[in-house]
């Protein structure tokens, strides 16, 4: 079960960064916000704008609760890879996404607006641009790296897809570390992944297990099942099929599919749990289900 996950966890980074790499202006982007002729609202419109905008976000459902990575199913050979949940949205949720871009800008150019709302507009912004997956790599440079300058890990993390957009593997590791330094579960766990598969830098089991276990502890699926194998195989840690269970659960009773048919396997084969074919079977089921 390791390499399974890791080679689809790897998987989901390489494509990410193919989705980063476009030269810049590829795609269409959008007007600044706060270009001349476009009202810029003042304290009380931009307190409303954000509130609209965060009112759309709610609606906008992340199928996953790790609200990183989602299982899919590949078309052609059935096997199980991960990729971003906006790719799951349906067209109508997507572009309510980006209406949410586009009223944030808009927040984030007003002078007039508390400092307080337009920090919180930068933050819910790079997490839209990260998370749309087709965000021109200029447009995510340009509101990146203000938000990474100032110490924010999520502004960090999105210069560190913009540099490996570019393939500036020693800039993308720099920013990625201050990021997870700071606890953004989803930077420890593309670190821990980068360590564990030798990307950027040596591998190192024992950091791999260090960074995985950090995103982890903080709830974020693709890590927990990562750390599962981590413990199962003893790798970067001691063997230890409890704790294997321990993390697959954690993650099943979050709804993952994979995970759910992980602990499956353990009840099937009484690994680091004894040996129960119903509740062997209940897991499978509710695998099976989604």
């Amino acid at each position: 079960m390791r390499l399974s996950t890791l080679v689809k966890a790897a998987a989901c980074f390489l494509w990410l960064l193919l989705a980063l790499s476009r030269a810049p202006g590829s795609a269409a982007e959008s007007p600044a916000a706060g270009a001349p002729g476009q009202p810029v609202p003042g304290a009380a419109a931009a307190e409303a704008i954000l509130a609209r905008a965060q009112e759309l976000l709610r609606d906008v459902a992340v199928p996953d609760a790790s609200g990183t990575y989602l299982p899919v199913q590949s078309g052609e050979s059935g096997a199980t890879h991960f990729t971003w949940p906006n790719r799951s949205l349906p067209p109508a949720q997507r572009t309510k996404l980006r209406e949410v871009v586009e009223m944030l800008k808009e927040v984030d150019a007003a002078a007039g607006a508390p400092p307080g709302s337009r920090a919180e507009a930068r933050t819910l912004l790079m997490w839209c641009l990260i998370r749309d997956g087709e965000t021109p790599a200029e447009e995510l440079q340009r509101y990146a790296l203000p938000a990474a300058e100032q110490g924010d890990p999520l502004g960090q993390n999105g210069l560190a897809w913009y540099y490996a957009g570019l393939g500036d593997r020693e800039n993308e590791l720099a920013w990625r570390r201050l990021a997870a330094e700071q606890g953004l579960a989803e930077a420890e766990f593309l670190l821990g992944l980068g360590y564990g598969a030798g990307i950027g830098v040596e591998a190192d089991p024992a950091a791999e297990f260090a960074w995985m276990a950090r995103a982890a502890e903080r709830g974020l699926i693709p890590a927990q099942l990562v750390v599962g194998e981590l413990c199962l195989e003893g790798e970067g840690t001691r063997r230890d099929a409890a704790e294997a269970a321990r993390w697959y659960r954690l993650a099943a009773e979050q709804g993952n599919a994979l995970a759910q048919n992980n602990l499956g396997i353990m009840y099937k084969e009484g690994l680091g749990v004894a040996r129960d074919y119903a509740e062997a079977a209940r897991w499978y089921r509710l695998a099976a289900e989604q």
